[in-house]
């Protein structure tokens, strides 16, 4: 595998000790080496949404976890879509990361009539209905109270993906860190992979890299940030 000899980190960092995913995307789409903290700091090709959201899964992961997002290195540059079809990927994290989450919630409180509801909500618009409509009897009920939270959140989002796709993104990301907890290994990571990957059949593919041409840039990166963990110019 072109990429076994990267470790990934939370982050930024070198690749001799480790870099975040996204640091290793950009030179391997042949762009200059530089710290990657969010979105913004990314060349204009990559989706914002996509890479909010790796952002905030890649630094919450406990470090061997975190090393199953090698399987998307090479696959984010050449991603930004329309306007469309980043709604269309925010729509997609929301629904496979804070619905179910909502739903699970709510059934093990007992409040089954409205899990049903969030879980048959197939748009934005009718999970915003269903989580708030949740979120108040959970809050209503006794022993309600600990449904009342994923039952918002999946409500928020649904409201933030229908104004901004971004802020959704970012949204789905900080669920991953909140709910499944900074270093919790007890955490299932697996529906956020699997929501990456959704959202990343959406809209415009990574142009392929051969792997040749992946060695060379990841050499050249090695060669070029040292040993000693610090950044040369």
């Amino acid at each position: 595998m072109v990429y076994a000899d990267i470790t990934l980190k939370a982050g930024s960092h070198n690749l001799l000790s480790g870099v975040n995913i996204l640091e290793a995307e950009v030179v391997l789409a042949g762009y200059q080496r530089k710290p990657i903290r969010n979105s913004d700091d990314l060349p204009p090709c990559f989706s914002r949404v996509i890479c909010d959201y790796v952002t905030g899964i890649n630094d919450a992961m406990p470090h061997a976890e975190r090393q199953k997002l090698k399987v998307f290195l090479g696959r984010l540059n050449g991603t930004r879509g329309t306007r469309k079809v980043e709604h269309a990927r925010a729509e997609c994290l929301v629904m496979v990361t804070a619905k179910p989450a909502a739903v699970s919630a709510l059934h093990s409180v007992g409040l089954h009539k409205y899990a049903d509801a969030v879980e048959a909500a197939t748009t934005l618009v009718e999970l915003e209905v269903a989580g708030w409509s949740a979120a108040k009897a959970a809050k209503a009920a006794k022993n309600g109270s600990s449904a009342v939270w994923p039952a918002a959140i999946a409500a928020e989002w649904a409201n933030r993906a229908t104004d901004s796709a971004e802020v959704a993104a970012a949204a789905a990301a900080e669920w991953v860190v909140r709910w499944g907890g900074v270093g919790s290994y007890q955490y299932d990571w697996q529906p956020h992979i699997d929501a990456l990957e959704a959202a990343l059949k959406i809209g415009p593919q990574a142009p392929p890299i051969k792997p040749i041409v992946a060695r060379e840039r990841l050499r050249a990166l090695r060669e070029a940030t040292g040993c000693d963990g610090k950044r040369r110019p």
